[in-house]
């Protein structure tokens, strides 16, 4: 049997058939000389790529194209949301014959060369007539392609997340240069780069990461820290901790993630040790005096507080049979842990630091813990190096939730994470007392936090929906309809931009002196953040394979009825939220605000 498989020369940042994620089309071809045993080939793609196909249901056989394209197209969304690409659905096969087949296939506009490569690679299985001859060198390229996608993969998994919540929203997004994305359109349109929007001060920013200034702006404004002094040698170290008086932690001056942060050190010898380790991972170091109490990290945005977690160190808990190391292969047996970035938390690390851990509490690796006795690992409580987050959001204490607030407000943020020291979060610091060692401008919340949290962010973030009205008019008087429309835009005081007569006009300079194509100008549209009202003219029916610049538009405008009642325009509707029109539109009805339809 002989396969073939290529990809259909169009954008890969166009958007087809309603899909939330921009697609590509990819063609598959064989001669059929003689049956596939199903069963087996699942089998062997499962082995080879140590992907796990089991949830899936296929035929026992396939005798025609269309149930290996549809293995594939699954297999494929698998090892894409494996990879972290963040596309939501699985592909569509568009078209199947004996011969011939044509899958629909969303990607990113960076993973498209390598989806397709990896489509190739499962129907180069299909060649095999022993499998067993070639496993290694099938598993090598497997392995080689699965790498390339994780290259070109999000490297942030809270922008993984985002991204998550914009779909399951319906809030139409695209990737911008730079790893940054657009939610939403135009006016209604806003950025994000992981954490930083487009408002977040740079300034702020600045200030933020480095920890000097941070407690220095902070004290400035009457808000709780500790004495902290920056030191240049451990010399130095030593001689202000025996002012400062133990213990002390010895912190990086501009890392994050608790890189080379040592708390709770009790005397010199442990301070030049610390102070060693520590100007491993930065030059400029920090001493600070220790404060005692549970480690929370409360994040805000737009001045409410969002989400709260009390961050655990790593640790595990006796159950009177296992030994410590037993118990920690225990944790890090969960799938959850890996030292991977789709993973939600980090394997706790056996090394040095978790020894002295042990050494403090009087235990060993082969020590067996008492049932319930919680063994510490670390001295700081990063979920990066193996800590536990805890969700104690409905825990917050008043005056808590107002004091990072506030903390994020006096660096002008307005996205930040707080990291708080206080004895019990019910309670508050006014009472108990408590310390804010840190305010970061760009917090990693991580996909162990609940979708809801990255809801409740973009919902505050991006008004109505990110839409404004879009509208496509389509049939043989697009261009005229579409002219006629922008300008009863313009003369109600819209901020309009649009797309006829192959030319652009925009609201404060009137008509593109060069032609652009259909695709270029419904971009150039939806990425004006001074348009609050698109349309544009769509002319002959290319966009069925060439794909919109757009996922989602609000209003469809067919100006022939029935006779334009196409396959295009039923491709169309699928992409439009709002209604469609004959010749009966009115710009109010188009203008007024409606409920987004759901996914």
């Amino acid at each position: 049997m002989n396969w073939k498989v290529s990809q259909k020369k169009y954008s890969t940042s166009a958007y087809r058939v309603g899909l939330p994620n921009p697609s590509i089309i990819v063609s598959v071809r064989t001669d059929l000389e003689g049956n596939v045993d199903f069963s087996s080939y699942c089998q062997a793609a499962s082995q080879l790529s140590g992907i796990d196909f089991s949830e899936h249901v296929f035929p026992e056989a396939a005798d025609f194209l269309h149930d290996v394209s549809e293995f594939i197209l699954a297999a494929v969304f698998n090892i894409q949301m494996d990879a972290m690409v963040p596309v939501w659905q699985s592909g569509q096969v568009l078209d199947s014959r004996e011969t011939e087949a044509e899958l629909l296939v969303p990607v990113t506009p960076a993973s498209a060369a390598v989806t397709t490569k990896l489509i190739a690679w499962f129907i180069s299985l299909l060649h095999e007539k022993d499998l067993t001859r070639s496993r290694y060198t099938r598993q090598q390229d497997f392995q080689k392609i699965f790498a390339e996608i994780r290259s070109v993969a999000l490297k942030s998994t809270t922008m993984w997340s985002f991204l998550r919540a914009a779909y399951e929203l319906n809030l139409p997004y695209f990737s911008l240069p730079a790893r940054a994305h657009q939610i939403g359109y135009g006016a209604n349109s806003r950025w994000l780069d992981s954490t930083f929007t487009d408002t977040t001060s740079v300034v702020g920013s600045n200030m933020a990461k480095n920890k000097m200034a941070t407690v220095q702006m902070l004290r400035m404004n009457g808000l709780p820290v500790q004495p902290s002094v920056t030191v240049n040698n451990v010399n130095d170290a030593v001689h202000l901790a025996g002012k400062m008086g133990y213990p002390v932690v010895v912190k990086p001056l501009d890392l994050d993630r608790g890189y080379g942060v040592i708390a709770g050190i009790k005397n010199d010898k442990e301070l030049r040790e610390a102070y060693a380790k520590s100007a491993e991972k930065g030059r400029r170091i920090m001493l600070e005096k220790h404060f005692s109490g549970k480690d929370y990290r409360l994040t805000v945005f737009e001045g409410e507080l969002v989400w709260a977690i009390e961050r655990q160190p790593a640790q595990v808990t006796g159950d009177g049979v296992k030994t410590v190391r037993q118990l920690i292969d225990q944790v890090n047996a969960s799938p959850e842990r890996g030292n991977e970035r789709r993973t939600a938390l980090t394997r706790i690390e056996f090394d040095d630091e978790a020894k002295f851990m042990l050494a403090k509490q009087k235990l060993t690796e082969k020590s067996i813990p008492k049932p319930d006795q919680v063994v510490t690992l670390r001295r700081i409580s990063n979920v990066s190096s193996g800590g536990m987050p805890v969700a104690v959001f409905d825990d917050v204490h008043p005056d808590n939730s107002a004091l990072a607030i506030r903390a994020v407000k006096v660096l002008r943020l307005d996205l930040a994470g707080v990291d708080l020291l206080i004895p019990d979060i019910r309670i508050s610091w006014k009472e108990s007392g408590a310390a804010i060692c840190e305010v970061n401008s760009q917090p990693g919340i991580g996909t162990y936090t609940d979708l809801s949290v990255y809801k409740k962010i973009l919902a505050k973030l991006v008004k109505n929906s990110g839409m404004i009205p879009l509208v496509l008019v389509t049939g043989k008087d697009a261009d005229s309809v579409a002219e006629g429309l922008y300008n009863n835009a313009l003369k109600a005081g819209k901020s309009a931009v649009a797309y006829f007569n192959k030319h652009i006009s925009r609201f404060d300079e009137g008509q593109s002196r060069s032609e652009c194509q259909f695709f270029e100008a419904g971009r150039q549209i939806v990425s004006d953040a001074d348009c609050d009202f698109g349309v544009v003219a769509l002319t002959d029916d290319s966009v069925l394979m060439s794909g919109l610049p757009f996922p989602l538009f609000s209003d469809l405008i067919v100006t022939d009825g029935e006779e334009n009642d196409s396959k295009v325009i039923s491709n169309l509707k699928n992409a439009c939220n709002g209604n469609v029109w004959g010749a009966d539109f009115t710009l109010d009805e188009i203008c007024k605000p409606r409920v987004v339809r759901s996914q």
